[in-house]
Order: structure tokens, then sequence, then C-alpha cells
């Protein structure tokens, strides 16, 4: 028998947003006394991953496939690790030679994703099990 998703609601998703914000910005918690300004400035940087690309990836992606923990993960690296990539082959690009400061935006970027993952799996943890119901009544055949 066919079955069609049935989709979170509004609230489960803003809920999950919020868990994946807290996750990603939690890794700043390491760099112990430094974490006084590291982790307002992760979860505002977390804040602006999560409304402007994870939210949007999220309501696109969720129409072709499940969520499952796998896409989250790797959904969660690339959200993460993006825009920081971007920025570093634009600095490699440049003219004035930003050969240093590029190898420095990519390993910011891979820490970026390594947060990223961290937020993946908390928004899939927080979306729960997706949820389906048959695409016919099965009491019609009754």
């Amino acid at each position: 028998m066919r079955m069609r998703p049935i989709h979170p609601s509004a609230g489960r998703v803003v809920l999950a947003l919020i868990s994946a914000i807290a996750a990603a910005a939690a890794p700043t918690l390491i760099l112990g006394p430094i974490a006084i300004v590291a982790l307002p400035a992760g979860v505002v940087i977390a804040a602006a991953h999560a409304l402007l690309l994870a939210l949007p990836a999220y309501l696109v992606l969720r129409r072709w496939c499940a969520i499952d923990w796998v896409a989250a993960i790797l959904a969660g690296v690339l959200i993460g690790a993006t825009p920081v990539l971007l920025w570093a082959l634009v600095e490699l690009a440049s003219v004035d030679g930003g050969d240093f400061a590029a190898r420095n935006l990519a390993f910011a970027g891979a820490i970026f994703g390594f947060c990223g993952m961290f937020g993946g799996i908390a928004f899939r943890a927080a979306l729960g099990e997706p949820e389906e119901e048959p695409l016919i009544d099965p009491s019609i055949f009754d």
C-alpha cells in the first residue's frame, strides 16, 4: 500500500531549529574563558545559518525524501561549512594574494561543518521519527 508522509507541525520544526542552533553553538564552550564571547557569537552565527539556509533546505528537501539521520548529518555539515568555504574561494581568487587567509578560512569551514553536524543531529532528534499514513483510506475496503 502506498503511503504519504505526514509533515511535522510548525511548532515541532521551530523546536527542532532551536535545538539545532543550541547544539551548533555548544562546541564554543570548550574555549574556556573565551566562551563568554564565543558562545553568543556562535548562537548568532548558528541562528543565521538555521534561518537562512537550514529552514529553506528542510522545506524543499522534505518534499522529495524523508529526513533520516544520514541526510540530517550531511545537510548539517554542508549548511555549516558552505558559507565559510565560499568566502575562502573568494579570498583565494582575490588579486592581493589571499592564500593565507583562504587557508585559514578553509580551516574555519571545517570547524563550522563540524558544528553544523551537531546542529543536524539535534534537528533530526527534535524532529522525531517521520510518520506516514495510507494514501487511500483502508476503511473503504471493509
